[in-house]
């Protein structure tokens, strides 16, 4: 399978690797984060319809994997309503996480996204990209990396982050941009 231009998150479970040093540790870990996983699968393909709602909502995401520590997300083609269900589900599978005490750290970016047929095997152009972005990150959270800003911004908030490095964004703005080493952020 074949996805073209699609939003692709990779995120990453911060300290799992240190609950494993002891048999009590592993064998706690894994039952709590194999309970976590099956209750993210639901948030990934099989949304809950609200009740009186006349049909099921749509999954969120085409594709979604779990490997070790870190999910890997795909959206449907690009479009205002698929960037809007990608990021909002990957808001809401960040909370699930961090209240499972289980926090994750990561980044968006765009790329086409491949697996194959058994869908063991699965690569993307910008898994090099997202995986450098996440490992400067000390802090749990998600990184729009810039080639996905004007899609994501635009789609969720009716502007784009050329925009709002010309104006000063209130402090209750839902999003900000962060400076980067060499880099300089208005807002």
């Amino acid at each position: 399978m074949f996805l073209e231009n699609r939003l692709i998150a990779m995120l990453d479970v911060l300290g799992l690797a240190n609950r494993l040093g002891t048999k009590e540790g592993l064998v706690e870990t894994t039952a709590a984060y194999a309970e976590l996983i099956g209750r993210a699968k639901g948030h990934m393909f099989s949304p809950k319809a609200v009740p009186g709602s006349p049909r099921d909502p749509e999954p969120n995401f085409e594709y979604g994997q779990v490997v070790f520590d870190t999910l890997v997300l795909v959206s449907y083609p690009l479009d205002v309503k698929s960037t809007c269900l990608f990021v909002f589900a990957t808001v809401l599978l960040m909370e699930l996480f961090f209240a499972e005490r289980f926090p994750l750290r990561g980044s968006i970016g765009r790329g086409n996204f491949c697996t194959d047929e058994k869908g063991q095997i699965f690569l993307s152009d910008a898994f090099k990209r997202l995986r450098l972005s996440e490992e400067n990150q000390q802090w749990s959270g998600c990184i729009l990396l810039e080639e996905v800003e004007d899609v994501v911004l635009t789609s969720l908030l009716g502007w784009s982050p050329h925009q709002a490095l010309h104006v000063a964004l209130p402090r209750s703005a839902p999003m900000h941009r962060l400076a980067v080493a060499g880099e300089s952020a208005a807002g």
